[in-house]
């Protein structure tokens, strides 16, 4: 598929790497509420400031954004609350980056933020604007590489179900602070890999979340939810990768067999994804390599050509060979007008 690209003009291979289409699963709105410019004008108590917001409509989910007028000063701390006055999340100003900041998702359609200060603070916190959930998000991409859609939801009957523990859905915010997806996959206990244009910022990470058998056959409860705290070494914007670092390790059994050698054309793949913020889909239908060397790509000779189905959300996906093994990152498509249609890419 290509997630998170844009396709090239024409049919001359080349690829053009941008985040700006990805999966879009918020919708943004502005809100305008700030604690008091003068000190004096605080609340008498420890709670120096106290902002309710309710949505007029229903909403599964809320993420109000936060903005400090002094990025140093943590004389303060800032609670958020959902509608039951459960704490959903707390920080300082040295939490935000660049004296701002998204909060955690605060679920149903109010939050309360509090700032508390045993002292009167001198730093002015705004909230100026929030994400909500949007169930008819935009979804822009869909790289069929045939004639017809050949994704399939994965289901334990499936022969390569086995295969499925390494794959996880990645929940973050772009640059821009939209709520989106990638697919990743663990190469160790204790990092995962997916794609530069899904994660290359420190600010993404503070809601970052990977979750692991997000899949149809396994019950919420059995979930694997984890959090992602650093970048372990500099992502790479010209091959595409980044490395996410876990904030607890997975089992062995969830880590990845890497296929260290050349692909092969006509080779059979496997591709498993989470396109569209979607449970664990699969494709094999059609799905092999088309040429071991594509064209246009940012480093010579680093990608591979690959006809396997992907939709928005599929970034990061690995791509397997039929013993579970990686062969590949996928990462990007083309669509060539003289054949008139998609070629996915992946990263050897």
């Amino acid at each position: 598929m290509f997630d998170g690209n844009a396709a090239p003009q024409g049919n001359n291979g080349a690829v053009l790497y941008s985040s700006s289409i990805l999966p879009q699963l918020s919708t943004s709105l502005s809100v305008a509420a700030c604690s008091p410019r003068n000190p004096a004008d605080q609340n008498p108590t420890t709670i120096r400031w106290i902002y309710t917001y309710k949505h007029p409509s229903p909403i599964r989910w809320i993420r109000p954004h936060v903005t400090t007028s002094n990025a140093t000063d943590d004389s303060w701390e800032l609670l958020v609350l959902d509608e039951s006055g459960t704490i959903v999340d707390r920080l300082r100003a040295s939490d935000l980056v660049d004296a701002d900041g998204w909060v955690g998702r605060v679920y149903g359609g109010t939050f309360t933020i509090e700032v508390i200060s045993t002292q009167q603070v001198e730093t002015q916190i705004c909230i100026d604007k929030v994400n909500v959930d949007s169930p008819q998000a935009e979804i822009s991409v869909k790289a069929y590489t045939g004639d017809h859609p050949r994704t399939v939801e994965l289901h334990h009957d499936n022969p390569y179900y086995a295969f499925r523990n390494p794959v996880a859905i990645l929940y973050f915010q772009d640059v821009e602070g939209t709520e989106t997806n990638c697919t990743a996959f663990a190469l160790t206990q204790n990092v995962i890999v997916t794609n530069y244009h899904c994660i290359s910022s420190k600010k993404q990470l503070r809601n970052a979340q990977v979750v692991f058998s997000y899949e149809f056959d396994v019950p919420t409860s059995a979930y694997l939810q984890r959090k992602v705290i650093s970048l372990p070494v500099p992502s790479n914007k010209d091959l595409d990768y980044s490395l996410l670092q876990l904030d607890q390790p997975v089992s062995a059994s969830f880590v990845s067999r890497i296929n260290a050698g050349d692909p092969k054309t006509n080779e059979s793949l496997i591709l498993m994804q989470h396109p569209e913020s979607h449970l664990k889909m699969i494709v094999t239908d059609g799905c092999l390599i088309n040429k071991v060397n594509a064209v246009g790509t940012a480093v010579t000779d680093s990608d591979f050509y690959h006809l396997c189905d992907s939709l928005d959300g599929s970034s990061g996906s690995p791509v397997m060979n039929l013993q579970g093994e990686v062969v590949g990152l996928h990462h990007i498509y083309q669509y060539q007008n003289n054949v008139g249609h998609f070629f996915n890419l992946a990263l050897k």
